[in-house]
Formats: structure tokens, sequence, C-alpha cells
């Protein structure tokens, strides 16, 4: 590999008109860096590793730049065919941007690489640190003329609901979390920074104009707390109460939480454990009897009407809920809310 690649200029490419067009993201920084943040559905294509990124980092404070950049090159040495490789199936796919932190030397060492093998590729003006501040400013200047909340009681299928109506927005799927105490079972819940990215690519694909039916959750969905704008707007939007038999809601939980999460079980139980506040010691004792015998339908009954029920209950604003829709039929509920919502008048 050469070694001048990171000197020189080649072409640009602003954060916006990236995020505008159809290009293919290419983030070249180290693996975690990737995961604390990147763009939505960008291909992680290191051109450092993160023991190798940590190695050059104490070498440039201790011996300076040119030593850094010297051993660089030696840990790059070893990788151009894979590189070479790499770049060529993915520019395949169509116009490729690449992105490091700031848009500064490892974006413009790949670039300046994809060029020398006659691959047209762009460099991100100031890399992911340009993009992150894009969107927090998409998430300061968001405006949503017509949002409604799905607001209800624990288990009974609000999540299932909305995704049976159109221009809708999955908070929980968006962390990766479903906002309750087993809200993480079974999923890797989202950084901050990678919530915020998909929540902005969420709503730029919706009608912003037209109604924007959303669940109504509290300020943090497990370990990610909502945009100040989002939760704003959410503050203020009225809201259609969904409401469910008891009977249909812990089956609904049992489903989501013992059904579809077997190989979690262990995990599930633990959790039941530590209801021993709010329950007493006999009390969670009495729940882990009915969860090990398998009558899951006494243990999360009782968690949903004693644990769940008052936080709810607590919680509704009366005076913003417009309507009331049974949800036991899902199909039926969306399109009675579907039907509300065009006769809602909105300020």
């Amino acid at each position: 590999m050469r070694e001048d690649l990171h000197q020189g200029e080649t072409e640009t490419l602003a954060i916006a008109e990236a995020m505008a067009g159809d290009w293919f993201i290419l983030d070249v920084r180290a693996p975690g860096e990737f995961a604390q943040g990147a763009v939505p559905d960008a291909l992680n294509l290191p051109l450092l590793n993160d023991e190798e990124r940590h190695l050059i980092g104490i070498l440039y404070k201790q011996e300076g730049p040119a030593k850094a950049v010297d051993q660089g090159y030696l840990f790059l040495e070893k990788k151009v065919e894979a590189l070479k490789k790499a770049l060529i199936e993915i520019v395949a796919k169509g116009p490729v941007a690449v992105m490091c932190a700031r848009g500064g030397m490892r974006s413009l060492v790949m670039t300046r690489f994809a060029h020398s093998l006659g691959l047209g590729v762009r460099q991100i003006e100031g890399g992911y640190k340009a993009y992150r501040n894009w969107v927090l400013g998409q998430l300061d200047e968001l405006e949503m003329r017509q949002p409604i909340l799905l607001f209800g009681q624990t288990g009974i299928g609000k999540t299932l609901l909305l995704r049976q109506l159109p221009n809708h927005l999955d908070l929980e799927g968006l962390a990766q979390h479903r906002g309750s105490l087993f809200g993480g079972l079974g999923l890797r819940p989202s950084t901050q920074k990678n919530f915020e990215a998909r929540l902005v690519q969420a709503l730029r694909a919706l009608d912003l104009s037209a109604p924007v039916f959303i669940e109504g959750e509290s300020r943090k969905i497990g370990p990610i707390n909502l945009p100040p704008k989002l939760w704003k707007i959410m503050q203020a939007a009225p809201m259609i109460q969904v409401q469910a038999p008891l009977a249909t809601r812990v089956q609904r939980t049992i489903e989501e939480y013992v059904t579809a999460q077997q190989p979690y079980q262990a995990r599930l139980r633990s959790m039941i454990e530590r209801l021993k506040a709010h329950f007493g010691k006999k009390g969670v004792e009495e729940l882990l009897d009915f969860f090990d015998q398998g009558d899951y339908s006494r243990c999360f009954a009782r968690i949903l009407t004693e644990y769940y029920d008052p936080k709810y209950d607590h919680g509704v604003e009366l005076s913003r809920v417009f309507a009331q829709v049974d949800c036991t039929d899902l199909e039926v509920a969306a399109r009675e809310i579907l039907r509300l919502s065009k006769n809602q008048t909105f300020l």
C-alpha cells in the first residue's frame, strides 16, 4: 500500500447531501466506535480494529504523529487484499460515501485507496461527528401536525395494534426495548445515539402532515431517553385509550414473554424475583411457584393487576383522551382508530 494516501485531497460530500441521496455509507471506524453510534444500514469496514486504534493513539501521544502514521501503514499492509476485495464488492452495489470519525485521515486513506483501484467513491465531510450533529438538528426541528397516542394498560397489545396502522412510529422497536420491567428480554437495547439515528430515519419515512400514530410512552424506554422535542409533542398529543379484557392481556403477555422467549426463561424468572420490594418475600415466592409449575396465567395476572395497573391508573391523563377502543380484535380496532383519526380536530 502506498504510504502517501493520508496526504492530498479527494472529492468530498456534505452530510446533508449524503443523507438526501441514494448513497451507500461505508464506515471505516473501529468496531467499538461503530457499535456506539452509526448511520442506519451503513457497512462497517474498519481501517483499524479497536486494539490497533488504541495502540496508535498511545504511539501518537508518546512519539508523535509521524510514528503513529508509519505504524498505521504497517497494520494496513496486512489488510490490502481483503480491503481491495471488499471495496470492489461494495462499489458494485451503488454509489459509495466513506465516513470516519471526523472526516479525517482514515476516510481519506480509504477513499484514495479506492481511487487507486479505479473505484469512484466520495469522502464524507466531517465524518460521523457531522452526521451526529445533523441527527440532533433534525430532532430539534421536528414538527408533527397530527400526532395521536395509543395509551393503555400493560399487556393490551399496543405495539401489535400500532403495527396494524399506517404512518406509525414504533419507538419501542427503535429502542429495542419494550419499556417495562421485562422489556429487554430477548432484545439487545439500542444505544442512545443509534436510537436517535434510527428515529430520524423513521421520521423521514413518515408523512408528518398526516396522522402519526405513536404508542404512549414514558420519557424513558429502558435505557433510552426520548428527545426533548418529540417528548414535548407527545405530552400535548390527543390520545386514544385502548382496552381489552384481563384474559386477553394475560394471554398476550404470555405469548410475548414466555412462548416467544423460551431461551430466556431463567432470566425471566430472575426478573420476577426483583418484584420482592412490591409483593414482599411471600408474594414473590407465590409468583415463582406459579411460574415454575407452568401456571403462567395466574402468575402474570397478578403481576399485571397488582404491579402494572396501579402505575397505569396513576399516569392516565383523561383530559387528552378523545376516544376509547377495544383491541381484543386487533384488525377491528385498527379500522376503528383510522375512522376516529379522520374525525379528530387538531389544534
